[in-house]
């Protein structure tokens, strides 16, 4: 008996052109999803135009915080809201100084999260990296009396002109009580005298609240300063002008210590800008900046102890 010859496999029909009886409506045609369509991207020169308004608006943040912080308490002390309350600007009780320490951490990070966000700060722009080693230690102490005796041999040098410039041969009491710094408006010092209250200020305070968050907010306006400046300024010539831009800005952050104090702090901002730019990392400025705060409670608890401080704030 004969095998029958194998079946052929069936050839498929041809699609139908779209015009086909077989498209009709009773036989829709098979249909797939549609390939999305790639998302239109920008211009070259609109997305360099965009990025340099970002860097602006970060900027502009940065600027705007610690001045903003300044004129507010400058209005408190003006409608006698602090005369009233008998405050400083640090609370006179450690329960206080805690709380009003984590708000101003809280509502400084959130603040400088937006803005390094809409101007792309990264960690490496920030001179976050790398990390301190011990000898950072001793380079933030060593800069911390160094800075300590430049704003010292400062003031007694522009005191001197000012003297010779306006003929003047003694000085008088209410004349330096209106130069120095109102460091009263900082710090009950009666508070001082408590232990917790004390360490407090000479760590989470100084090293912290003070040094960690403005030299934060130091590098930050330099690295968003120089991102708007041209290329050729990209350089150290453009980090030394927003070291005395930000300095600047940092003085008058400090004027509720006084025109005194926005001079010193002026100063001081210089100081620590320089310490950027010369380690090109930010601890060892924070560690210069706690010392010098840190050192500053020290003295202002010292001179009370012996009862030399209220002699001292008379002028």
């Amino acid at each position: 008996m004969e095998s029958l010859p194998p079946i052929p496999p069936p050839i498929p029909a041809p699609i139908p052109p779209p015009n086909s009886p077989s498209n009709s409506p009773v036989n829709p045609p098979l249909v797939l999803p549609p390939i999305l369509s790639p998302i239109p991207t920008l211009s070259v020169e609109t997305a360099i135009r965009l990025a340099y308004w970002r860097r602006a608006l970060c900027l502009v943040l940065l600027v705007a915080y610690p001045l903003l912080l300044s004129v507010a308490s400058q209005l408190l002390e003006e409608i006698g809201f602090k005369a009233a309350k008998g405050a400083t600007l640090l609370p006179e009780d450690l329960a206080g100084l805690l709380l009003s320490g984590g708000e101003n951490l809280l509502v400084f990070g959130l603040w400088f999260l937006l803005a390094a966000w809409i101007g792309g700060l990264r960690p490496r722009h920030l001179k976050l990296v790398p990390r301190p080693r011990p000898s950072s230690i001793l380079w933030g102490l060593g800069w911390s009396i160094g800075l300590r005796m430049v704003i010292a041999i400062i003031a007694v040098a522009g005191i001197a002109i000012w003297m010779a410039i306006h003929g003047i041969k003694d000085l008088d009491a209410e004349f330096l009580k209106g130069i120095r710094p109102k460091v009263e408006n900082l710090v009950a010092p009666e508070s001082l005298r408590s232990p917790w209250y004390l360490f407090t200020n000479l760590t989470f305070i100084s090293f912290v609240l003070a040094g960690f968050r403005e030299e934060l907010w130091r590098s930050g306006m330099i690295a968003a300063g120089i991102r708007l400046l041209p290329t050729s300024w990209r350089g150290r010539k453009g980090r030394v002008v927003f070291v005395v831009i930000s300095s600047a800005v940092f003085g008058l952050a400090h004027l509720p210590q006084g025109w005194g104090g926005v001079v010193l702090t002026g100063i001081l901002g210089l100081g620590l800008g320089t310490i950027l730019l010369v380690h090109r990392s930010i601890w060892v400025a924070v560690l210069a900046h706690g010392f010098f705060d840190a050192t500053t409670f020290l003295a202002l608890w010292v001179l009370d102890h012996f009862g030399k401080l209220a002699e001292v704030l008379k002028g």
